[in-house]
């Protein structure tokens, strides 16, 4: 009896090893297999790699490609470059005609990727240029607040001077902020969006087009201009004759570095600025840009008020900050 049963054991163990061996049998395929999978995985990864290396070498990246074809054009250059210039380039479907031919095309290829190099520089610097507009008018905002918080108010409210001689000393501030918030909060609001849809470069922001849509604010610029000899001249005559507001300046200026005379220059500073920068991000965008026609008429905008504003600086030769800034311009070729 007890033989049977040792029998049957035997059995069920003999089984057991059978299905372990098969067992095993079968997983030793599996890793051949996936062995063989990690293997072909490995040599169609290096092909990748070396794919990629040879498109680095030979050809242009998609972003450069895109950027090329969106701003560029199609064949490669802008404005007088495209009508000055015929650049060969053989095509796939083409064909080869010859050495000749295939010398054309390493050139064209030469030329297109220093092209897409050249534009690549103009959207950094017209980026930088653009976010140099953004914050030069956060900062001159700030100090046209400076002017009625720290100087205005406090001369208000304490009585040191007239409402009439307010006026003539601060002249339109008031105005000049009115508009430079919402020309700051539309500025801003355009980046953001650009920076929201990916357009990290900021290509979709169209500074011309915005900055035509404020162009009432320079007619505040003008005006204040035209009272700026007014004002001084009051200033000067207040502090020879008002002791308390003569204190009052010089404490804010010794203390807090806040010199009202310098406050009252950032509007005058501001408007050739405009000029400066419109100059700028017209140069580092393309003809073919959407914005290029607003930026040109901006541009164009600013420079009349300069001139108006220098022809009435030579009239007065209290107002030589101006002209001699204008003249400045008028080297640079930015004033006529």
């Amino acid at each position: 009896m007890k033989s049977i049963e040792e029998n049957i054991e035997l059995k069920q163990t003999r089984q057991a090893v059978s299905e372990l061996m098969e067992s095993l049998e079968k997983q030793k395929q599996a890793n051949n297999l996936l062995k063989k999978y990690l293997l072909q995985e490995r040599q169609e990864k290096a092909q990748l790699v070396q794919m990629l290396e040879e498109a680095k070498e030979n050809s242009w990246t998609i972003i450069e490609e895109q950027s090329y074809l969106e701003h560029c054009g199609e064949d490669g250059f802008s404005g007088n470059e495209r009508k000055s210039r015929k650049v060969g380039h053989m095509l796939p479907a083409q064909g080869w005609s010859g050495p000749a031919a295939s010398a054309r095309g390493l050139e064209a290829s030469s030329a297109e990727k220093d092209t897409c190099k050249r534009c690549a520089k103009l959207h950094v610097e017209r980026k930088e240029a653009i976010m140099e507009f953004l914050n030069s008018e956060s900062r001159y905002g700030e100090d046209l607040r400076i002017i009625m918080e720290e100087f205005y108010c406090p001369m208000k409210t304490t009585g040191q001077l007239t409402n009439k001689e307010l006026a003539v000393v601060f002249s339109n501030v008031q105005e000049l902020i009115g508009f430079n918030e919402m020309f700051t909060k539309r500025l801003q609001e355009s980046i953001d969006q650009a920076i929201n849809q990916g357009d990290e470069n900021l290509l979709t922001v169209r500074i011309g087009e915005l900055f035509l849509e404020f162009a009432n604010m320079l007619l505040a610029f003008q005006t204040y201009f035209l009272q700026q000899s007014s004002s001084v001249n009051m200033l000067n005559t207040l502090e020879k004759k008002n002791e308390p507001m003569r204190i009052f300046l010089e404490t804010l200026d010794i203390q807090q570095h806040m010199n009202l005379y310098s406050f009252l220059r950032a509007p005058v500073q501001r408007v050739t600025r405009y000029a400066l920068l419109l100059n700028l991000i017209s140069k580092t965008t393309t003809e073919c840009h959407q914005d290029y026609a607003h930026l040109q008429h901006a541009k164009s905008c600013v420079e009349s008020h300069l001139e108006k504003m220098d022809t009435q600086s030579k009239k007065d030769t209290t107002k030589k900050f101006l002209s001699s800034y204008t003249s400045f311009l008028r080297r640079i070729g930015l004033v006529k």
